[in-house]
This record gives C-alpha cells, sequence and structure tokens, in this order.
C-alpha cells in the first residue's frame, strides 16, 4: 500500500528502506514504527483485511 503520491519504484522493500535511511541522518532518527491490530475474532478473514485496509 502506497499513499497516492509515492512513487511506484517504492514496492520494491529495498528501494524503500535505502531512500529512508538515506534520507535520514540523525543519529536518534526513528525510521518506522510498529502498529499492532487486532480485529474481533468473530469476523472472517476477509472482513479483517478490510478493517485493516480502511
Amino acid at each position: 500500500m502506497l499513499p497516492d503520491n509515492a512513487s511506484e519504484a517504492f514496492k520494491d522493500r529495498a528501494i524503500l528502506w535505502n531512500s529512508v535511511e538515506f534520507f535520514e541522518t540523525r543519529k536518534n532518527a526513528q525510521l518506522a514504527r510498529e502498529i499492532e491490530v487486532s480485529p474481533p475474532v468473530e469476523l472472517n478473514l476477509d472482513e479483517h483485511i478490510k478493517i485493516i485496509h480502511d
């Protein structure tokens, strides 16, 4: 998933993370964030995917 204004080249993870590391030069830079989601167990897999994408 990419924002509308992002380059298609960033679909390749190696290009994406190499670019991030190149531009973030501070010693204490935070390159990524972890997001944990826990959708309700009552929903099926397709519903989980839809909720997370939305």
